[in-house]
């Protein structure tokens, strides 16, 4: 389940590995996948708050971070409750 959690997809909301100076790029920066080039190569966009590009770039999936925006439970038969409980910042207590 892990694996397909962190497959690459069109629109996907991706951050930058490494730097990439030579494009004004920071580590962290923040893109969209726009583009499936050839297999693990992706065409990322790169957009200010409104919208406007500023960087397209053909990357390497060695080089992307796939963001997650909601908490998602891997397997929770393996984890203790108390533990994922310590370990989920933003997570609902739970209600017995």
């Amino acid at each position: 389940m892990l694996n397909t959690l962190n497959q690459l997809q069109l629109l996907d909301v991706i951050a930058l590995k490494e730097p990439l100076p030579e494009n004004g790029l920071l580590a962290g920066q923040v893109g969209t996948i726009v583009e499936l080039l050839a297999p693990d190569v992706y065409e990322v966009d790169f957009s200010d708050n409104n919208g406007q590009t500023y960087a397209m770039l053909s990357l390497h999936t060695s080089q992307l971070l796939k963001l997650h925006y909601v908490w998602i439970l891997i397997d929770r038969s393996a984890v203790r409750s108390d533990r994922i409980r310590a370990s989920a910042c933003r997570c609902p207590a739970e209600t017995s």
